[in-house]
């Protein structure tokens, strides 16, 4: 029997949800990336006016790093108040109220140039984190709440596309050529602010999600949502509600994010959606994203040229991100997870070698050959890690703990990101680029697929009591598996 057609409203939905989202992030990981030299001249005259001096290379550079990776700090932050505003909110009036916040803070980064203050561009970038990881996270659980477990990856694929679309406008429209420029770069937030603006509105005429509104006992609700998102009659949809209600009732206490990590059974699986987000992370992608074109420039290409192949790379990346989301529910999330991560780890150690033998010969065949790897490395991520963290915690527990677990995975990618950005510099000044990129993307991803080979189970098309049952199947460092039918499952108590 074929797959269930996909109902052909949800992917407009997901697309506006994740215009005003992840599209938004993707758009803020890259401008920084090309404009870098533009910024630190902002930077540089806006400390002077202010204090009198300037700032000496190394210093205003480290300060660089640590404006650029604040928005990080400030997605860390928003990832403990995501889960109050899920289960108090809702998913959709929680998304409208991290779109508003995000509209604030790029109105503050545009007036943060006409004023001449770095210290309000920081300030506006601290709060486009906390608005991020809203929007992120109330995203990726509003999508996996609205579909049909049949089609739950193709439309959880969507918010990583749009992640990578972001990061293509966002190197295109930054470079010196086009906005990039000391005068311009405020354009370059009015563009986004726009973007901002048009899912902002179109959410007012959504309905909120079906399981929100089956945890506040408004059934006849949560019916002629789902008829609506599922394009079916309600007299169907009224089945699923009472799925809904039943799946509510065995696991009747909402999960806080300190019991997530408590209960054993639970602790493993929400273990698993921050390892495949720590993957992310530590993959490299936050320094490519964040310092390509400072990268490539360090290996003998000029600014422009740099500039070009970063775009380029955003362009691989939404090409390989298309062709996952063909294979995705085909062949599952635990082989492709496995496959690109493998891909990842094995680039990554290429590049090294690659960074310190043209520190070593100077010859710039070394160069282009990075600018080739690095194409390489974003088809691993678009086709794995990148979109699949999204949604995979969302996918591995049921209802009553998926905000926790979704505030868990922002957790990791956004202090990991932090991390990595605001040491990354310093890193590379004190040991080098190959160095640097040895310590950070070699050993993380290999203790990670390590990881995920031993703990991940399959989600594909699979309820919260059939994960359970495939944790059981996974292969083990010592002694036999446990048979499914040995395990006495009981839901509510395991979760």
């Amino acid at each position: 029997m074929g797959a269930a057609p996909m109902p052909p409203r949800l992917l407009p939905i997901a697309f506006i949800v994740s215009l005003g989202g992840s599209f938004h992030f993707g758009f803020q990981l890259v401008i920084t990336n090309p404009t870098q030299s533009v910024f630190l001249d902002f930077l540089s005259d806006s400390h002077y006016n202010h204090y009198g001096h300037r700032l000496e290379k190394e210093t205003l550079e480290t300060l660089w790093s640590v404006i650029v990776a604040i928005v990080f700090f400030g997605a860390l932050l928003g990832s403990f108040v995501m889960r109050f505003i899920a289960e108090r909110l809702g998913r959709r009036v929680g998304l409208l109220a991290g779109m508003c916040l995000s509209q604030i803070a790029v109105g503050l980064s545009i007036l943060s140039h006409t004023i001449t203050s770095y210290e309000l561009y920081t300030f506006s970038r601290f709060l486009l984190g906390i608005a991020i990881s809203i929007t992120m996270g109330l995203g990726a659980m509003y999508l996996v709440e609205i579909c049909p477990k049949s089609c739950r990856g193709k439309i959880g694929m969507v918010t990583g596309t749009m992640v990578q679309l972001g990061t293509v406008f966002g190197s295109i429209i930054a470079l010196p050529q086009i906005l990039g420029t000391d005068t311009l770069w405020p354009l370059i937030y009015g563009f986004e602010l726009i973007c901002l603006a048009i899912p902002f509105l179109a959410m007012f005429m959504l309905s909120e999600s079906p399981s929100f509104l089956v945890k506040r006992g408004q059934h006849k609700l949560a019916r002629k949502a789902i008829a609506y998102f599922h394009s079916i009659t309600e007299d169907e949809a009224g089945a699923l509600v009472d799925e809904l209600r039943d799946e509510q009732e065995e696991s009747a206490r909402k999960v806080g994010m300190c019991a997530a990590v408590s209960r054993k059974r639970l602790r493993r699986r929400v273990f698993v959606g921050m390892v495949v987000a720590f993957v992310m992370a530590f993959s490299g992608i936050a320094v490519i994203n964040g310092y390509a074109v400072e990268i490539l420039m360090n290996t003998g290409l000029n600014r422009l040229n740099a500039s070009l192949a970063n775009v380029g790379f955003n362009l691989l990346s939404l090409l390989a991100i298309f062709f996952g989301a063909m294979i995705v529910d085909r062949f599952g999330r635990r082989p492709l997870l496995l496959i690109t991560s493998a891909g990842i780890l094995l680039t990554n150690l290429a590049m090294v070698a690659l960074m310190y033998a043209y520190v070593s010969t100077k010859d710039p065949l070394y160069g282009i050959l990075l600018v080739v790897l690095i194409g390489v490395f974003t088809l691993f991520f678009a086709a794995g890690p990148g979109p699949l963290c999204y949604f995979i915690s969302a996918e591995l527990v049921d209802t009553k703990a998926r905000s926790a677990a979704q505030a868990w995975t922002s957790v990791v990618q956004m202090g990991s990101r932090t991390l990595l950005l605001s040491t990354y510099l310093p890193l590379k000044n004190a040991f080098g680029n190959s160095m640097a990129y040895l310590m950070l993307f070699v050993v993380p991803v290999l203790v990670s697929i390590v990881v995920l080979y031993y703990r991940l189970p399959e989600t594909k098309n699979k309820t919260a009591s059939e994960i359970v049952e495939a944790e059981q199947l996974l292969p083990k460092l010592c002694g036999k598996k446990k048979s499914p039918s040995m395990e006495n499952v009981n839901v509510s108590e395991r979760v």
